[in-house]
């Protein structure tokens, strides 16, 4: 399967990024800490699924802190805000109840992109993103690049012009 070219996307856009890991497999917070990198800046964009019950399901992107997990309870609740967002007449409790995580084909399937090198950015069929507040102390962040050996650096200024998320506090302690 071909994935979209994150690398050529931020070229065509004159985006900033650094290649901070390149060779090395990270697959949990071990490894980024074994890399020395800061959890608390390493970026993890999750892919969720919500609509079942209306009939249209939808990908949706959370970006958090590696060293967060995401809260659904605090998803669902700004889900509530979306009228119309997948449901019919404007039901919008419909999505709010009904999201759950992508399984490994829906990720790749919404985003483009294999299950634990999703980028914040450049999907194949997410319309929808949150970013935790949290990742606003940083000036740049280190995220998912489309391949699972790299981690790339962006600015979150960027992040936020390109996939123009709604900021919430969507994460809670690990």
């Amino acid at each position: 399967m071909n994935y979209p070219d994150l690398f050529g996307y931020l070229d065509k856009n004159n985006i900033w990024y650094d290649v901070v890991v390149d060779g090395k497999k990270i697959e949990n917070e071990h490894d980024i800490v074994n890399l020395g990198l800061p959890l608390g800046r390493v970026a993890k964009s999750l892919v969720l699924v919500c609509g079942k019950y209306s009939g249209s399901e939808k990908g949706l992107l959370t970006i958090i802190p590696s060293n967060r997990k995401l809260d659904y309870k605090k998803v669902r609740e700004r889900l509530k805000g979306y009228v119309n967002y997948h449901a019919p007449c404007g039901h919008s409790s419909y999505i709010s109840d009904d999201i759950r995580p992508a399984t490994p084909v829906e990720v790749l399937e919404y985003s483009g992109y294999p299950v634990g090198s999703v980028p914040p950015i450049n999907h194949r069929d997410i319309h929808t993103h949150m970013l935790d507040r949290k990742l606003m102390e940083f000036k740049t962040v280190l995220t998912g690049s489309g391949f699972p050996d790299k981690l790339i650096e962006l600015k979150i200024e960027d992040i936020i012009r390109l996939c123009n998320p709604d900021i919430y506090d969507i994460s809670g302690a690990i």
